[in-house]
């Protein structure tokens, strides 16, 4: 199967909203070893400081990935490949 990379522009969020950009996520040496896990580890830290930080309820938080898969994943249990 061929993927397709498609070049999106990154756009600012509105007034208000805070967004947090998981795209292409690394671990602490600067390499990819599995980038939807990954991708994953990110989403859940950013979740748990909003969280920690009170802003959850306050603040509007969009979280943007490039992968299906982890999009996916976080959307609908039943999508998971794997147990994190």
């Amino acid at each position: 199967m061929k993927t397709r990379r498609v070049q999106l522009c990154w756009m600012p969020p509105s007034i208000g909203f805070l967004k947090f950009n998981v795209v292409e996520a690394v671990k602490g040496d600067g390499q990819v070893h599995d980038s939807n896990l990954a991708e994953l580890i990110a989403i859940k830290t950013t979740l748990e400081v909003f969280v920690k930080i009170d802003w959850k309820g306050k603040t509007p938080l969009i979280i943007e990935s490039d992968s299906l898969n982890v999009i996916s994943s976080v959307m609908n249990a039943n999508a998971r490949p794997w147990v994190y």
